[in-house]
This record gives structure tokens, C-alpha cells and sequence, in this order.
């Protein structure tokens, strides 16, 4: 799929110029050629980039907007709550996530979400909460969006699904809530009993499937008792911007995303498990003992505090999707960090640290977790 964006005149001249210098940096004195040449080529490679990711905060707006404007339409009351969207990706991706957020709210205000009169009669608060949250595990976007609303209506979904031909009755004796939950993205089948101009045509699910499904990603549905619908959507990242912070251990680095963990103070850790994040990948702290502790977020499933040694500021970086030849042409600790996160491996290009390798992975608790443990 060929995606199209428009470039503006300044971003035009912005290459030009860096081309220019680059073209004189060929003609200066080998050594002073050279350092002009890094420079304008980190330059370059920015402005490029700057033309292949879109930001995904407007996204947010846009969500917000929507259900409220459904909301009105549809005579019912909703807060809606965005989290994670505070970075860039590729045109490809953001496309399709943005189909997968109208059809995704669409479907919590139409079909999850009650009026205020159900949700007082039920024991709720009249107005209802959708919630969108985006996460980077491993190289791959999870975006979650669930509401508080009723929930799906298994005997409803099979109902249309019988009438439909989409399952026999055998089948439909012998399916679970996942298969019926499945049952949603079949294309034509809706639980409305009518079409309206905001739902009820069977498309809603089966468009974020399509949606997701063209760039390598997966979609699904689960609910647990007596709670709402929540959609997971999986998109493979190939290239994102971010505000990451950079973690030096020994004479290596790992990026982690601003706000994704907590700086403790040593004096706070006694007498708790601590692990130097270099043991835990075979590294080398640059000391005897780390000279900083780290903790992902208050509701991490990661028990200890990792050591390391140094934590410096946040920088909005640029990273990619790693070529499979890492898993065999990097080094050791490379081909740990791409096993353990399901070999999809975003790393940042780091052109003026060990300049021979040049990478330096982006580092989601998820990952660190399953190297932990």
C-alpha cells in the first residue's frame, strides 16, 4: 500500500541545505571534512525522518470529539480518557489506527455504553467512561479501548449469527464466550436491530480487523463478567518518534520512554531485592555497585529495583524496527534483546556512541520483565 503525504516548501529547503553542506563538508581537510560530514549526516537523517512519522497526539482530539458528538446524538453522557498518545509513527500505522479509534468509539457509544437512565437503574453512575490507552511492547503498538457500559450480549450474537448462516446450530452449542466474542468481526453481522446512520450495518469490527490486519496487525475482543467490552488492537511499528530517556550500563545504552519508570534514591531500597540490570543481561556495570535504582511505574509486576549507571535526560529520538539479520550479525546482548521481545526490536541509531555498531534498543518494561524473570 503506497501512502502519500504532503511536504511543505520549508521541509524541501531544510534537504536542500543539508545536501549543500554536505557536498562542502567533501571538500574540507579530512579530518575537519570528516566531523562536518557526521554532523550534516545526523541532520539529514532527522529531516528525513521527520518526513516519515505522523504525530498520534491529535488522534486523541479527534476521540474526544467524536464521543462527545455521538454522545449528544445518541441522548447519553460519556467521559472519555486517552493515555499513551504523547508520541510519532509511520504513515502506514497511523492510518490504520485511526480507522481502528472512530470505529472502536463508534462501537462503545452505540452498542457498550447505556443511557443515563439504564446506567442509574443498574447501579451506575450516569455518566460512562471510554477508555483508550496505548502501550509499546517489543515493537508493537497495544492500543486498548474499553468501556463501563453493559457489555456484548452473547445470546444476541448468536441470535444474528444463526439467522446470518454464519454459524448452525451445532456449532453455535459449542462455542465459547471468545468464539462468541470472535462472532463481532464477522462482516454484516450487527446486534442492532436496525441500521441508523451511527451504527446497526455490521461494519464497525470487521473494519478495525481490515484496518489492522493490512499492516501485519491483529485485533480481538474479551470481557470479563459483568464488565464492558474491551478491544486489543496489536500494529507492528516499523518507525517512531518519542520523548525517551537514555540508561547507561557500563559502556552500553537502553532508551526508555519518559514517565515509563520511576528514579529511586538508594537509601529507599534497603533491605529490598535489588539487581543491577547489567547482571541481568550480562553486562558490566561501570563500578563495583550501580549508582542508580529504577522502577517501572507504581503497578509494575517487576518486584526489584534495577541498578544502573546513569540516567540522563529526555530527548525526543527516532527509532526503527530492527532487520531479522541482528538476531544473528549483533552482539550477544542484541541477540538476547531481540529473543526476548519476539524478535521486533526498536532501536535508536546512536551515531556519536560506538559509532561501529551505531544501535541502541528501546527498552519497554514488558521486555525487561520477561529478562528478569
Amino acid at each position: 500500500m503506497e501512502i502519500t503525504r504532503p511536504v511543505s516548501q520549508r521541509q524541501i529547503e531544510v534537504l536542500a541545505d543539508l545536501v549543500d553542506r554536505l557536498q562542502h563538508g567533501v571538500s574540507l581537510p579530512p579530518v575537519t571534512g570528516r566531523i562536518k560530514w557526521d554532523e550534516n549526516l545526523e541532520e539529514l537523517e532527522h529531516a528525513i525522518w521527520a518526513l516519515l512519522v505522523v504525530p498520534v497526539l491529535p488522534l486523541a482530539q479527534q476521540v474526544e470529539a467524536l464521543a462527545s458528538s455521538l454522545s449528544e446524538k445518541l441522548e447519553k453522557k460519556v467521559r472519555t480518557e486517552c493515555f499513551g498518545f504523547d508520541f510519532e509513527m509511520g504513515d502506514a500505522a497511523h492510518k490504520a489506527l485511526s480507522t481502528a479509534l472512530l470505529h472502536g468509539v463508534r462501537n462503545s457509544l452505540s452498542h457498550g455504553l447505556e443511557s443515563p437512565n439504564e446506567r442509574i437503574a443498574a447501579g451506575k453512575p450516569p455518566t460512562g467512561r471510554l477508555r483508550i490507552s496505548m502501550d509499546i511492547e517489543g515493537g508493537l503498538l497495544r492500543v486498548l479501548i474499553s468501556d463501563d457500559g453493559r457489555g456484548a450480549d452473547f445470546s444476541k450474537i448468536l441470535e444474528r449469527a444463526l439467522s446470518l448462516g454464519v454459524v448452525d446450530t451445532n456449532q453455535a452449542g459449542g462455542m465459547g464466550p471468545a468464539e462468541k466474542l470472535e462472532l463481532l468481526f464477522h462482516p454484516g453481522l450487527s446486534t442492532q436491530e436496525a441500521a441508523t446512520e451511527i451504527s446497526g450495518r455490521g461494519i464497525g469490527l470487521s473494519a478495525i480487523r481490515a484496518a489492522v490486519s493490512e499492516i501485519g496487525g491483529v485485533a480481538f475482543a474479551r470481557q470479563e463478567a459483568g464488565t464492558g467490552l474491551e478491544l486489543v488492537l496489536e500494529l507492528p511499528i516499523q518507525i517512531m518518534a518519542l520523548k525517551a530517556v537514555p540508561v547507561r550500563i557500563g559502556g552500553e545504552t537502553l532508551w526508555l520512554r519518559s514517565g515509563a519508570f520511576e528514579r529511586v534514591d538508594s537509601v529507599r531500597i534497603l533491605n529490598r531485592i535489588e539487581h543491577p540490570l547489567a547482571e541481568v543481561l550480562g553486562w558490566k556495570l561501570s563500578g563495583s555497585k550501580a549508582s542508580h535504582y529504577l522502577r517501572f511505574g507504581k503497578n509494575s509486576s517487576i518486584p526489584e529495583f534495577l541498578g544502573v549507571d546513569e540516567i540522563g535526560s529526555p530527548q525526543l529520538k527516532l527509532f526503527r524496527r530492527l532487520d531479522p539479520v541482528w538476531e544473528t550479525a549483533g552482539p550477544d546482548w542484541l541477540k538476547q534483546w531481540m529473543s526476548a521481545s519476539g524478535h521486533s526490536v526498536l532501536a535508536c541509531r546512536m551515531s556519536k556512541e560506538k559509532a561501529s555498531l551505531g544501535l541502541a534498543p528501546f527498552a519497554d518494561p514488558a521486555v525487561i520483565l520477561r529478562i528478569v524473570n
